[in-house]
C-alpha cells in the first residue's frame, strides 16, 4: 500500500483533503482498491469503449476514486476530458441532462446526433474521451438526483450511437471512458442502459 498517495476528494466540493492515513489505508484494503484499480487498468487496456459506475453512500469517496482512475488512465494526457453537467431541474427536484448546454459547450448543434458526431469527431483526434456523469449531488445535506428519463435518453440517443460507431472505427487505439459517479447509492440496479 505505500505506493498509492493517499489524498481524500471532499465530494461536495472536489477539493483534495488530507485525511488520517491510517484510516484511508483501512477503508482501500477493505474496498479492495488494489485489485479494483489492476482490473479498470485491464479493462481500458483491452476495450475501445468503457463505462464505470462509482457509487456508494454520501461522503464514501465517489469524487476520489473517479479522480484516481482518471489519473491511472494511460492515455489520460492527450484525453478530453469532459464533466456532463445537470443543470436545469423539474418540479420534482430532479436534474436533467440538457443536450443544449453540452452541445454549447463542444460547439455543436443542439441535437443528440450532432453532439455525437462532435463527439466522434473529437475521438478521432485524441487517445481517449474521457465522460463523468454525477448521477447526484449532496446540498446541504439534501440528495438531488439525475431524472431517470434524462439519464436514459442520454444514454440511448447520445452514449449508444457514439459508442457503436466508434466499434465499428478503424481506429481501435483510441478511448471512450465513461463514468457515473452515485454519491447516494441509488442507481444501483434500478437503471436500465
Amino acid at each position: 500500500m505505500s505506493d498509492i498517495n493517499i489524498v481524500q476528494y471532499d465530494d461536495l466540493n472536489n477539493n483534495l483533503q488530507p485525511q488520517n492515513i491510517e484510516t484511508v489505508k483501512r477503508s482501500l484494503l477493505w474496498l479492495n482498491y488494489v485489485n479494483q484499480l489492476r482490473l479498470f487498468e485491464d479493462s481500458i487496456k483491452n476495450t475501445t469503449t468503457a463505462t464505470f459506475l462509482i457509487h456508494g453512500q454520501p461522503y464514501e469517496g465517489q469524487a476520489w476514486l473517479s479522480h484516481k482512475l482518471i489519473k491511472k488512465n494511460p492515455y489520460q494526457l492527450n484525453s478530453f476530458k469532459k464533466n456532463i453537467y445537470k443543470t436545469r431541474a423539474n418540479r420534482n427536484g430532479e436534474f436533467l441532462i440538457s443536450c443544449e448546454d453540452i452541445a454549447t459547450e463542444i460547439g455543436a448543434y443542439p441535437a443528440w446526433t450532432d453532439i455525437k458526431e462532435e463527439f466522434y469527431q473529437i475521438w478521432k483526434n485524441q487517445q481517449s474521451i474521457i465522460l463523468k456523469l454525477e448521477l447526484n449531488y449532496i446540498q446541504s445535506d439534501k440528495i438531488y438526483s439525475i431524472n431517470t428519463r434524462s439519464l436514459s435518453e442520454f444514454m440511448k440517443y447520445l452514449c449508444k450511437p457514439l459508442v457503436m460507431e466508434i466499434t465499428q472505427g478503424a481506429c481501435n487505439k483510441h478511448r471512450v471512458i465513461l463514468f457515473l459517479i452515485d454519491y447516494a447509492n441509488s442507481h444501483e440496479s434500478n437503471t436500465n442502459f
